[in-house]
């Protein structure tokens, strides 16, 4: 089949999760181990998926910002969507306006517009949407931020900025 796979592998403890494909979108999740024909370690696949962005595996479920903007909660273990939201704020077209993945610090999810600024969700099944915040930088925000101590690091098609304390 042509297309093309973006996102990275997401291994958990128990499974191995794929995501995305273009033309044809979808999601797998696989149990881990095993060699050969693997066939039956299929435990579920689905046409919710992300284009880009990795989802971030936290707890019993996967987290992402898809290309349409869509803020989601999955299972890891049955790939059930537990919640779907769209993202409140963008002002520009939501077709690919996120292109990097989520990252956690602590109960909070960061995630990254290309133009809208960053998106803070709660970290639970709900994702309750609870800021936005954004830079007068008008260039692309495609990178995955970076955390590191008590710091994020988040980098625009013109600068690199460091936001903490």
């Amino acid at each position: 089949v042509p297309g093309n796979v973006s996102p990275s592998v997401v291994i958990t403890e128990g499974m191995i999760c794929a995501f995305g494909g273009y033309p044809r979108k979808m999601s797998i999740g696989l149990k881990r181990g095993g060699s050969g024909d693997v066939t039956d370690n299929l435990r579920w696949d689905s046409k919710v998926t992300t284009y880009v962005p990795t989802p971030l595996a936290y707890g019993d479920h996967l987290y992402w910002v898809n290309d349409s903007a869509e803020a989601i909660c999955m299972e890891i273990a049955s790939g059930k969507v537990v919640s779907k939201k769209t993202v409140e704020g963008l002002a520009r077209s939501k077709r690919f306006s996120f292109y990097a993945s989520m990252v956690r610090a602590g109960d909070r999810l960061y995630a990254v517009s290309r133009h809208n600024g960053t998106f803070v969700f709660e970290a639970n099944q709900e994702m309750k949407q609870i800021a936005q915040n954004s830079f007068e930088d008008r260039s692309d925000f495609s990178g995955t931020p970076a955390l590191a101590k008590d710091a994020i690091y988040l980098r625009s098609g013109k600068f690199i900025y460091c936001i903490g304390e």
